[in-house]
Order: structure tokens, then C-alpha cells, then sequence
């Protein structure tokens, strides 16, 4: 117990001794018939405030998550383009190994070097282009990257399909 309750209880005569100032109780009976502002239009305005204010943030939210996977969807189409140069490449220098694996080992192995060297990315380049880029910006580098080197797979590709028929004839 506190020292404030413990000295409350042991005075409590001091407290409730004194009377009350004159005309407190008709100052009190005349504040409970005094009609407060409507507590119900109170609520009622409230309650339409609320739900005005409940849609709006619905709306916001809808607006910024819809444009946000508008944009979201076209970089994912970006990157899946880009993507599907890479696995073309990847495609032509499956078709090369093969061809290469038909000559001789002389035309096999220039043919897997020039592979190599067209192909190989000690880091890919994915990585080293900047943040301060956008995905369609990335996206469209990276395909125009993979295009060049899957032109130069096809050559490769074309030379050892000529070297083949040639040993043919």
C-alpha cells in the first residue's frame, strides 16, 4: 500500500467533513439536464468518415500493387526474352559439340576452342551491368549480348556442317 492510500485511510474523516460550496448541487443537477451535442450524428459522421477513409486506402492500395504488377509483369517478359537467347545459345553449342565430336580431332579441338572462347564468362555479364540500370535496359543488353554470341555458335556450326559434307564426297 502506498503512502498516499495508508494516509487517506487513516484521515478519511478529514476528508469528507467539509460541505460543499453553496448552490454546487443545483450548479450539478442543471449540468445533467443540459442537452449535450447528438451523440448518435456524432457517431454517424464518424462512422462514414471511417469508411470513406477504409475505401480510399483500398483504392490507393489497388492503384499501386495493379501498377505495380503491370511493371513487375513487364520486366518478368524482359528477363524471360532475354533468357531465351541465353538458351538458345546454349541450344547451338549443344549442336556444335556434336558436329565437333563427328571430325577429327585436329577440326574437333579448334572447333571446342572457338566454342570456348565465344562462350565462356569468368563472371557473367548479368552481374557485372549496374544497378542503376532498369530491368528492360538489362534485359535488352543481355539479349543483344547472347544474340551476337549465338550468331557466332552458328557459324561455327556452319563451318563444321560444311567440313562434314566435304569429307563426305
Amino acid at each position: 500500500m502506498s503512502d498516499l492510500e495508508k494516509y487517506i485511510k487513516e484521515n478519511s474523516g478529514l476528508f469528507n467533513s467539509g460541505n460543499l460550496p453553496e448552490g454546487h448541487k443545483e450548479r450539478f443537477m442543471a449540468k445533467l439536464k443540459t442537452p449535450k451535442h447528438n451523440n448518435v450524428l456524432t457517431l454517424k459522421y464518424s462512422t462514414i468518415i471511417g469508411m470513406c477513409a477504409s475505401v480510399a486506402a483500398i483504392l490507393i492500395v489497388t492503384f499501386v500493387l495493379g501498377d505495380f504488377s503491370k511493371q513487375n509483369e513487364k520486366q518478368n517478359i524482359s528477363v524471360i526474352n532475354a533468357n531465351i537467347y541465353e538458351q538458345e545459345m546454349q541450344h547451338e553449342k549443344t549442336d556444335v559439340i556434336k558436329l565437333a565430336k563427328q571430325m577429327d580431332t585436329n577440326v574437333e579441338e579448334q572447333a571446342l576452342t572457338m566454342l570456348d572462347n565465344i562462350t565462356f564468362e569468368a563472371i557473367p555479364l548479368s552481374e557485372q551491368l549496374p544497378n542503376e540500370l532498369s530491368i528492360e535496359q538489362k534485359a535488352k543488353i543481355l539479349k543483344e549480348y547472347y544474340k551476337q554470341k549465338t550468331e557466332g555458335i552458328k557459324k561455327i556450326k556452319i563451318f563444321l556442317a560444311q567440313e562434314i559434307s566435304n569429307n563426305e564426297e
